[in-house]
C-alpha cells in the first residue's frame, strides 16, 4: 500500500480533491482507494458526529473532553481500510496524523504552546512503533483566510463565529510551518480549481510511482 493524505484547514476543498484525483489516477491504471476523514465504525463514527452538531472542531465539544477526543481521534486515524488491498493500491487520506497534531493537540492545555513538529514526530514514532502507515506524501492545500472564510459561508450557510475564525487563522499559519518544512510535505495553492489542484496531485503520485 502507498499510503498519501490531503490536509488543510476548513473549506479548502479537501474531499472533493481527494474524489477527483482518485478518478484522474484511475484513468491512469492505477489501483486507488479513498481513505476518508471519519471511520464507517459506528463505535467510532457517533461520537465525533455527535460533537460536530456543537462544534466544527471536534476536541472542543467531545463528551468526554479534549484529552479522550486526542486519542479517540488517533484510534480513528489507525481503522483499517474495510477491503484487502493490493499492495501496489494508491490509498489517498483525507486528513490524518496531521490534522491530529495540529487540531486536536490545540486543546490540549498543556500541549498547545509546544511546537507542532517535534509533538508530530513523537507521533510518527508511536505509528512507527505499532506498525501504522504515515504517509510517504501529504499535500497541503493553503489559501488565505478571506477565501477559507467565503467558501465556508458557501458551504455552510453561515459565517464563522470570531471565535472559529480565530483558531482557523491559527491552524493556518501551523499547515503553512508543516509546509515549509519540506520532507514529506507538499504545499499546494488551494486557490485553484478543484479540478487543476487534483491534476497537479495526481502527477505528483505518478511521478511517486514510476
Amino acid at each position: 500500500m502507498n499510503l498519501f493524505s490531503i490536509e488543510g484547514v476548513e473549506a479548502t476543498g479537501k474531499s472533493s480533491v481527494l474524489l477527483e484525483t482518485i478518478e484522474l489516477l484511475s484513468k491512469n491504471k492505477v489501483l486507488c482507494a479513498p481513505k476518508t476523514e471519519f471511520p464507517t465504525d459506528p463505535e467510532l463514527i457517533n461520537p465525533i458526529m455527535s460533537a460536530i452538531e456543537k462544534s466544527i472542531f471536534i476536541s472542543e465539544s467531545f463528551s468526554s473532553g479534549p484529552a479522550s477526543a486526542f486519542f479517540f481521534m488517533l484510534a480513528a486515524d489507525c481503522a483499517p481500510l474495510p477491503v484487502d488491498l493490493d499492495k501496489d493500491t494508491v490509498v489517498i487520506s483525507e486528513r490524518g496524523i496531521d490534522s491530529v497534531a495540529i487540531y486536536q493537540k490545540f486543546f490540549l492545555p498543556h500541549a498547545r504552546n509546544e511546537e507542532t513538529l517535534p509533538f508530530l514526530h513523537e507521533l510518527e514514532n508511536i505509528y512507527r512503533m505499532i506498525g501504522q502507515t504515515i504517509p510517504q506524501t501529504t499535500f497541503i492545500l493553503q489559501a488565505s483566510q478571506e477565501t477559507i472564510f467565503k467558501r465556508f459561508c458557501e458551504r455552510e450557510g453561515r459565517e464563522l463565529s470570531q471565535h472559529e475564525k480565530k483558531i482557523i487563522i491559527g491552524f493556518i499559519k501551523e499547515y503553512k510551518r508543516l509546509a515549509e518544512f519540506g520532507g514529506r510535505y507538499v504545499a499546494i495553492d488551494a486557490e485553484k480549481s478543484i479540478t487543476e489542484i487534483a491534476h497537479v496531485i495526481s502527477q505528483h503520485i505518478l511521478k511517486e510511482m514510476i
